[in-house]
């Protein structure tokens, strides 16, 4: 007996070992990170995350440039400052923005106006100020990304430590600060970042709230986002059913959780439906929704199984690593001028945007040795669709619905994907100290040789060398670092050393993207008398307390803007009005206009958006009730306008042959007839004389006005002489309308006509116009190729002209009644949850 015990003894004392071995491969010991209660980590995160953004834009918060670029990124100074600025103005004077004869010559602005809620803190800020504040919305935009982001992730039961890794490669990826110059995708990041969690907590808990607060906002600031983040929230839900199935039948799954997504989200959508309703008018009835200029035909004709080339594919590969690998966007001197840095496809803000952590690159393939056969199907399958739209570019069109050759959205949607394997494989590595070393440094052999062989021959791009070897640098660490986390002495170290490298690297990236060789308008600059502070501001001032009556303004010869490509939006922030107009959804009845009077081609998609107006043609000018130009060379065509006065270097010159707002014709030509009128001119000098002698109408509504004389084509003379435009201009002034009210919605005049006229309105025509003619509603007909006309008959008349948005009373109320629904749903769910807790 003595001696059977003797010997389990031994095997009794070896047990405990074996056991104490086994928890230290796989239970680390906690690390400061695994002490963090939730509020502490949601503190450091924070606090990491915003040390990081106020050095990166340091010279925006502290320094003396202000966040609006005059290189590539010159939609900021051309687009989006003058859309600030005009509708903080607009809502400090009119109220909600609705039309605006500030842009082009008129338009329904609501849409893309009040929809970006982080916009709503410069319009408090007022329009004099608020390019001080653009770059704090933008770290707010960022900041407000990355935490929600962060809170995904744990709703994921990701630990703290990846937790804050993600959520800091989300804030500072590719996609977001390089976005950030454009101000509207920061705030697509933090829509999908909500949109994710909110998914979970409706996912993972049954609380929807937070889901259907996501689709309301998408929908209230841009209904096609919510149609592009639907497309990825169809393969992230469908995956994320498969991937935690428990034996339950997937189909009837799937079908519930699409049916609680539809529910959830309709009821977003009937939230937004005050804003939702006109911009999905707008973009249908848009050169670029489905006129002739759309890109539709174009990209439908290429091979869905033709792949992406060279060029494209190696920019995408290496701005997977920085997006500054071909160079950044500031410029540089060639033969003594200014040329853009940068040298990958297309341009700096158009090219993949991939960029999300090198570290994330190496992590990638240690996610496999941590899950079972059906994940990795699972996540395998999620990263192959979302990558396959980058090989082959047909789907990526067709994500766009074929209306542009993008990357956009798409480049957070592969950052997206990148981020999640890794996120996850980091876990795995910190949760269970399991780091497959081969895999890893193969990974890094793998992704270093990426860096450089591919370019090494590349004749049609050009990199950033010196840049490489910083990438490679920044590899290595990580790589070492990484594997120091399979061993227990170096994990801690480890942990915190990554922390801070990866850290260093989004600051080093991202500091890059916004250099000090980028041309930005300075602090100073934009109180000097440049820019859009020039001479046209006093001009203005001048003009408006000499002539209170409405006109329109042409500049000649310069814009005011200071970023390298021309501005055609002057006259928003300037406050007059004018004829140029860039605009993503340019009114379509405006763009008709030019068109038929072949001002610009109506197929050239880049036309259609960059309107450049009427200067060059001087007798439409008449029709568009234009009274003043300005010119800054002495030597411009001053055609017929007069000099009137100096202000500084800009001269104002006054229109001898104005034609007052509401004119008249009494001879009518059918639209058919008209654009078949042809000349050996270049302009449509046939076309300009006939619309200072008739109005042209469709042939059905030639009915309505019948009272005027039919216009005889024959009699037009090529050799238009002054004597000949004076005598057709006093002929459409004899009878004009006395404009009693003005504001951008709403006109009011009078008018005596001695027989049979048609009145006609240079607003382009939009039927969500109304007039009453005498106080009884009339009908409003497209005239001119693009304008409105009414018919009158002999005599006295009071005019009314109003704008309201489509569907104006309809689309409030939807959505009033979206919000009780959706308050009421809350009210329900809080009051249920506090009887549980009782």
């Amino acid at each position: 007996m003595a001696k059977s015990n003797s010997k389990k003894s031994p095997k009794l004392k070896q047990q405990p070992k074996k056991e104490t071995t086994a928890v230290k491969n796989t239970l680390p010991q906690p690390d400061f990170f695994e002490s963090l209660t939730p509020k502490n980590a949601l503190v450091l995160m924070g606090s990491l995350l915003l040390v990081m953004l106020l050095f990166v834009f340091r010279d925006f918060i502290f320094g003396g440039r202000l966040f609006l670029f005059k290189d590539i990124a010159s939609d900021s100074i051309n687009v989006f400052y003058p859309q600030l600025v005009h509708i903080a103005n607009y809502l400090a004077t009119e109220g909600i923005p609705k039309w605006s004869f500030s842009q082009g010559l008129g338009q329904n602005i609501l849409p893309l106006s009040i929809g970006d809620p982080f916009n709503w803190i410069l319009y408090l800020i007022g329009k004099d100020k608020l390019a001080f504040g653009i770059a704090w919305v933008e770290i707010l935009k960022i900041f407000t990304a990355g935490m929600l982001f962060y809170c995904y992730l744990r709703s994921l039961k990701i630990n703290y430590f990846p937790a804050i890794i993600g959520a800091l490669l989300y804030a500072f990826s590719g996609f977001m600060i390089v976005g950030s110059n454009w101000y509207i995708f920061t705030t697509q990041g933090v829509y999908i970042a909500l949109m994710l969690w909110g998914f979970e907590r409706l996912f993972q808990n049954k609380s929807w709230w937070m889901f259907t607060l996501s689709v309301f906002l998408f929908a209230f600031n841009f209904p096609f986002d919510l149609y592009l983040a639907a497309l990825f929230l169809l393969i992230y839900s469908t995956l994320r059913a498969l991937e935690s199935n428990k034996n339950q039948p997937i189909f009837k799954q799937l079908g519930m959780l699409y049916l609680t997504l539809i529910g959830c989200g309709a009821l977003g959508v009937l939230m937004s439906t005050f804003m939702l309703v006109s911009t999905i008018d707008q973009v249908i009835n848009s050169p670029r929704g489905t006129g002739e200029s759309a890109f539709f035909a174009q990209l439908m004709a290429n091979s869905p199984w033709a792949i992406i080339e060279s060029k494209e594919f190696l920019t995408g590969l290496g701005r997977l690593f920085s997006n500054d690998f071909f160079f950044g966007a500031q410029f540089e001197v060639l033969n003594g001028q200014n040329k853009m840095a940068y040298k990958g496809w297309n341009n700096y803000l158009e090219a993949p945007a991939f960029y999300c952590g090198l570290s994330t690159l190496i992590l990638l393939p240690q996610l496999l040795f941590h899950l079972d056969r059906r994940k990795k199907i699972i996540y395998i399958t999620g990263l192959v669709l979302v990558l396959i739209p980058f090989f082959f570019p047909f789907f990526r069109n067709a994500i766009w619905l074929f209306s542009g050759n993008y990357y956009r959205m798409y480049s957070l949607f592969v950052s997206l994907g990148l981020l999640m394997w890794s996120i996850h494989a980091l876990h795995f590595i910190y949760k269970k100290q399991s780091v497959h070393l081969i895999t890893l440094f193969s990974s890094f052999l793998v992704v270093a040789l990426l860096i450089y062989i591919p370019f090494n021959n590349a004749t049609n791009v050009s990199i950033d060398h010196n840049l490489q070897n910083i990438l490679l640098f920044f590899l290595v660490l990580e790589t070492l670092v990484i594997a120091g986390m399979k061993y227990q002495n170096f994990r801690t170290p480890a942990v915190y050393t990554l922390m801070v490298i990866v850290a260093i690297e989004a600051c080093f990236i991202g500091n890059a993207t916004f250099n000090s060789k980028r041309q930005t308008v300075s602090k100073l600059e934009f109180t000097q008398k440049v820019g859009y502070n020039d001479e046209t501001i006093d001009a203005m001032a001048f003009l408006k307390e000499s002539d209170p009556t409405f006109y329109r303004v042409e500049k000649i010869d310069f814009r005011s803007g200071p970023a390298i490509h021309a501005s055609n939006n002057d006259s928003k922030v300037q406050g007059y009005f004018s004829s140029p107009s860039y605009h993503s959804f340019n009114q379509k009845n405006y763009i008709n206009f030019l068109a038929a009077l072949d001002v610009i081609d109506a197929s050239n998609e880049h036309q259609t958006r960059w309107a450049g107006g009427l200067f060059t043609r001087p007798l439409l000018l008449l029709l568009t009730s234009t009274k003043y130009a300005f010119i800054k060379d002495n030597n411009t065509q001053r055609f017929w306008f007069k000099d009137y006065m100096d202000v500084g270097a800009l001269k104002i010159l006054q229109n001898p042959l104005f034609i007052p707002f509401g004119f008249t014709y009494d001879q009518v030509i059918d639209s058919p007839s008209f654009l078949e009128l042809k000349d050996e001119t270049n302009q449509s000098l046939a076309k300009q004389i006939t619309l200072l002698k008739a109005i042209a109408l469709s042939p059905e509504d030639l009915v309505a006005f019948n009272g005027l004389s039919k216009f005889n084509s024959s009699s037009i003379n090529l050799e238009y002489a002054p004597e000949m435009i004076l005598a057709d201009v006093n002929n459409r002034r004899a009878e004009t309308m006395v404009m009693t009210k003005f504001s951008h919605n709403h006109i009011t005049g009078t008018i005596t006509t001695t027989s049979a006229k048609a009145l006609f309105f240079s607003i382009p025509y939009d039927p969500s116009w109304t007039i009453k003619v005498d106080g009884k509603e009339e009908k409003l007909y497209l005239a001119n190729m693009g304008f409105m006309a009414v018919p009158l008959t002999p005599g006295n008349h009071t005019i009314e002209l109003e704008f309201t948005p489509p569907y104006w009373n309809s689309s409030i109320i939807l959505s009033i009644l979206g919000f009780a629904v959706f308050g009421l749903l809350l009210f329900v769910k809080n009051r249920a949850s506090k009887k549980q807790m009782n």
